[in-house]
């Protein structure tokens, strides 16, 4: 991840961003509990997501964004991105916001945003 930092300005993190690894934290760590152990909540995770929150939040080559421009229009667009290039809503959100805030470029391995002519894919 760090090579990026190297090719970037700045690493855009929207809260849908932070969302989709909180979940994924939490299912991996449940892929990986003992036979006998019980399955962990999102609650469980609280002190490390305010880590991570913390870690990107003080970074100064990470920023938190959101829709600037129409929240409306943004919304709008995420669902013609869902019809357009068939994307899940997560990832149909994620396009529209990059496409508010005139981004080009997406850190992704959801192999979903190949979809999209012109968009520049930097893999983690």
């Amino acid at each position: 991840m760090f090579q990026l930092f190297k090719k970037c300005e700045f690493l855009f993190i929207s809260p849908l961003a932070l969302d989709e690894i909180m979940h994924k934290i939490k299912t991996i760590s449940n892929k990986q509990k003992l036979k006998n152990q019980e399955e962990k909540k999102h609650k469980d995770f609280c002190q490390f997501y305010g880590r991570i929150f913390n870690y990107i939040n003080k970074n100064p080559l990470m920023k938190f964004i959101q829709f600037e421009k129409d929240l409306v229009l943004g919304i709008r667009n995420a669902i013609d991105n869902i019809c357009i290039y068939d994307l899940k809503p997560h990832d149909a959100f994620h396009y529209a916001m990059i496409r508010d805030l005139g981004i080009n470029c997406i850190v992704t391995k959801d192999k979903d945003f190949n979809k999209i002519k012109g968009l520049k894919i930097e893999s983690f």
